[in-house]
């Protein structure tokens, strides 16, 4: 099941002290990576995305979503940062500006086309 944080909510997940390396054999290419733990509604979940850790950091995320496993367990799927958000919305309003212009034909005259033709 997939839990989807937005608005003021973003700022009740809070990262932990500390970087962690993964427990595997050299063979895994998770040896010598790191993550670091983030804490939601008493839960906690891992990521080694910088990306992350930096929106977390600077207070820069607009949505996050989880999913939550049948043990109740969070693993971080996606987010949104505040300035992706805002492309994303002036975009949008950008289209919708262009898609409100009404562009209709115009009949040209002989006279129109031979001064646009030299």
């Amino acid at each position: 099941m997939e839990k989807r944080i937005e608005g003021k909510d973003v700022l009740l997940i809070n990262a932990l002290p500390g970087e962690h390396k993964y427990n595997v054999t050299e063979e895994s290419p998770m040896f010598g990576k790191t993550y670091k733990r983030y804490s939601f509604g008493g839960k906690v979940f891992t990521t080694n995305d910088d990306k992350f850790a930096n929106a977390v950091e600077e207070g820069n995320l607009d949505v996050v979503t989880l999913d939550v496993n049948e043990e109740g367990q969070l693993s971080l799927t996606g987010f949104i940062t505040n300035k992706q958000a805002m492309n994303f919305a002036k975009k949008v309003k950008q289209l919708a500006a262009i898609e409100s212009l009404i562009i209709e034909p115009k009949k040209v005259t002989e006279e129109e086309l031979a001064q646009l033709l030299n």
